[in-house]
């Protein structure tokens, strides 16, 4: 203990994992956004000695050795989604044209992933929605052979879960992920067969219930992004997506939204290039968990109750704020909204109160 305290201001904190090895994208939010610098010792460290696990943990605090290790790697597999949510953040109701992971793309990415990282605690496969992927059961096999150590977690919102193939519940089921549901209305009216059907394949689950969007983009974009990217909740979202990177999956979201409405948010210096000949651990660490420049349009949290997309899906001020004096031009008409903007500061944390987990 007293080498690990040699290495005080290095961290700020050492979380201890649950014996089951039980890993939610919730726990990773309290774990990155409660503590500056932390490490997570992951559910394996029970299999060592006493001597081992210590050892590790004061390698992993190592100032030699802080890159590498990253709690939470997103892999946005397709944008499309079997809902129609408004204010849904990654702005899924708005996609025309499906971007989907190739499994060629997914095995060069998790290759690369592999060279520039030394662990990942929880590897988490998104949407849209997850299971209207076709290839869902090779993309888990995949990763999973990729990373053994690590723990997996396939987002959705359960609706097709009870008549989904056996093939992609036995993929789960076989490579010991968990499944994490966001538990909208149209999916807790339906609970019990969800439950029923991943309890029958003995497939862990975490339920959500969400009955509240938020809306929080605003442009022009004038916030402080070190500020803003301090009180935020979705800093650890850390995305791979087809070749490329970001420590947040905002950025991904809002080009679906330029696509759909025209350019409206800057996203050229929040997407890096997961393939840069210069990309080493450590300088790939440092930038999936760094300040991004699309902080600056992330404003204070307004709740909405939820709901599906209305005859207001064309209109900008739907999705987005728009500062009172900000006229902009959309392929689809021109907006003006005027909004309530005296309030310029925040935290994207008051969104945790919102929710309660249960876990199987």
């Amino acid at each position: 203990m007293a080498q690990i305290m040699l290495l005080q201001g290095h961290i700020s904190g050492i979380l201890f994992a649950d014996r089951s090895g039980l890993n939610t994208f919730e726990k990773n939010l309290r774990i990155e956004t409660s503590l500056e610098r932390c490490f997570e010792v992951p559910y394996y460290f029970y299999k060592l000695t006493k001597r081992e696990a210590l050892d590790k943990v004061i390698e992993c605090f190592s100032p030699m050795n802080m890159g590498g290790r990253i709690n939470l790697i997103q892999f946005d597999i397709t944008d499309k989604c079997n809902l129609n949510c408004a204010l849904c953040s990654h702005f899924s109701p708005l996609v025309e044209n499906e971007n989907r992971y190739s499994i060629k793309q997914f095995i060069s990415d998790v290759g690369r992933l592999q060279e520039l990282t030394e662990h990942i605690e929880s590897i988490g496969l998104w949407g849209g929605e997850t299971l209207l992927h076709p290839e869902l059961d090779r993309i888990i096999d995949i990763c999973r052979e990729a990373f053994p150590e690590s723990g997996i977690e396939v987002g959705t919102n359960g609706i097709l879960i009870p008549s989904i193939s056996d093939e992609i519940l036995n993929a789960i089921q076989r490579n010991n992920c968990t499944v994490r549901i966001s538990g909208y209305p149209p999916t807790m009216k339906i609970l019990d067969k969800i439950e029923k059907r991943l309890e029958e394949k003995e497939i862990r689950y975490s339920v959500v219930p969400i009955d509240r969007f938020f809306k929080r983009y605003e442009l022009p974009g004038i916030y402080d992004i070190k500020e803003r990217h301090a009180g935020c909740g979705s800093k650890v979202c850390h995305v791979v997506k087809d070749g490329t990177y970001s420590s947040c999956y905002v950025p991904y979201g809002t080009q679906v939204f330029n696509q759909y409405f025209g350019k409206k948010f800057d996203v050229k210096d929040s997407i890096y290039d997961l393939y840069d000949e210069l990309l080493d651990m450590i300088s790939f660490t440092e930038k999936i968990k760094g300040i991004l420049d699309i902080c600056r349009y992330c404003g204070d949290i307004e709740m909405h109750p939820w709901k599906t997309v209305g005859e207001d899906k064309d209109a900008i001020s739907s999705w987005i704020r728009i500062d009172d004096e900000y006229n902009i031009e959309s392929d689809r008409g021109r907006i003006s909204c005027n909004t309530d903007n005296n309030s310029k500061k925040g935290c994207i944390g008051k969104l945790f109160s919102v929710f309660g987990c249960r876990i199987k």
